[in-house]
């Protein structure tokens, strides 16, 4: 793969990776409203979606590992500070948007930084838990690396088959004999923050997506459609046992059988842009979108609540769910936008590191330069 065309990959997967990760976090008066009407006609279709917007977050971190993975070891002291700057940025912009809702409820005179800070180290604000998880991974790095790069086939098959069963089969399954939980501890290669960019990584770097035939790719779609099923099921399952079908919007088994869709997400992505004649990849300008979408995550997670007027606005006309797909482009929009003016300036840009390959690295290296 040439560094353009895996510019062009990473840069698909992470937009579509914040509009995911935005779109499930619309609530109740958005993407998830549907579930207050479970008779309307749209529920399914709708309840579709739900599980859809789960894979963005390991998406994510599917084009994280492609590229970290890849990069010479950094010291000990860079890493420090890499990891120093994402939390940096997340307190910031945390604290921006905690005192944002004191303001909106007049209760900003309660303001208490202790209270704020136990809140932060207890859970994320708004929709920084998918930041939160790119923590988890920059602290695994020196030890993904050496997984990724010393790993076989053999080791992969292993890691997924293992993936499917103690995080879809077990929890599934444990659930519908009316356990509460399965006292087993998952393996940490298994968690989210580390199966995921080792995926990436490994589609990415060896010859799987090259090889792999439209026979086998559309029965991995077809094991997609499967999982999303059992997943859809076991969620009115409960839904119905509860006798509310608000608990849809906990997505509390939308992660179980998620490895296989997010795989075929990933690989129908980067077959179609090795597919793309040199000609077309070399008409697209590689922009600076993947160099700030780290504040972009940031800066949406500010601008979410405050541009909801718009769901409001359209919600009577259109309804909620295109109401919320307009709120989280209009929402990426005018972040990215922030996110370019505040680059500009000295002291904001350095909490905005790029996690991503930078449009100059795709730019400065003629397309025969091989990223294997």
């Amino acid at each position: 793969m040439s560094r353009r065309q895996f510019y062009w990959l990473q840069y698909t997967v992470v937009l579509l990776a914040i509009f995911l990760i935005l779109l499930a976090s619309t609530g109740s008066d958005g993407l998830f409203a549907f579930a207050l009407q479970p008779t309307k006609l749209g529920f399914y279709p709708q309840m579709v979606v739900t599980m859809l917007v789960a894979a963005g977050p390991d998406l994510l971190l599917m084009a994280l590992g492609a590229y970290q993975l890849k990069q010479t070891n950094y010291s000990f002291a860079r890493l420090v500070r890499y990891i120093i700057t994402i939390i940096g940025g997340i307190t910031l912009f945390s604290l921006i948007y905690y005192v944002y809702g004191l303001a909106t409820t007049q209760q900003l005179h309660h303001f208490n930084s202790a209270t704020f800070l136990s809140e932060l180290v207890q859970g994320p604000f708004s929709t920084y838990d998918t930041l939160y998880g790119i923590i988890a991974f920059f602290v695994t790095l020196p030890i993904l690396r050496v997984v990724a790069k010393h790993a076989d086939a053999m080791t992969i098959k292993y890691l997924v088959i293992v993936e499917l069963i103690f995080v879809g089969v077990f929890p599934v399954v444990g659930y519908l004999l009316g356990l509460s939980s399965i006292y087993i501890n998952i393996p940490v290669a298994l968690q989210g923050g580390a199966f995921f960019p080792l995926m990436g990584y490994w589609l990415v770097h060896t010859d799987f997506v090259r090889k792999i035939t439209r026979e086998q790719l559309l029965i991995a779609w077809i094991l997609s459609l499967v999982c999303y099923t059992i997943m859809i099921a076991v969620t009115l399952y409960q839904s119905v046992l509860e006798g509310d079908f608000g608990v849809i919007a906990t997505q509390n088994f939308t992660q179980t059988f998620q490895a296989i869709p997010c795989l075929t997400f990933f690989i129908t992505i980067e077959t179609f842009i090795l597919n793309r004649p040199f000609s077309t990849q070399h008409r697209l300008r590689p922009t600076n979108f993947l160099r700030l979408s780290y504040g972009v995550l940031l800066i949406t997670g500010v601008v979410l609540a405050p541009l909801k007027v718009i769901l409001m606005g359209l919600t009577p006309y259109l309804g909620p769910f295109i109401g919320s797909l307009i709120w989280v482009l209009t929402t990426i929009l005018i972040s990215y936008l922030v996110a370019m003016v505040l680059s500009h300036i000295a002291g904001i840009t350095k909490l905005f590191p790029s996690i991503f390959m930078d449009f100059t690295e795709a730019h400065n290296n003629e397309i025969k330069d091989s990223m294997d």
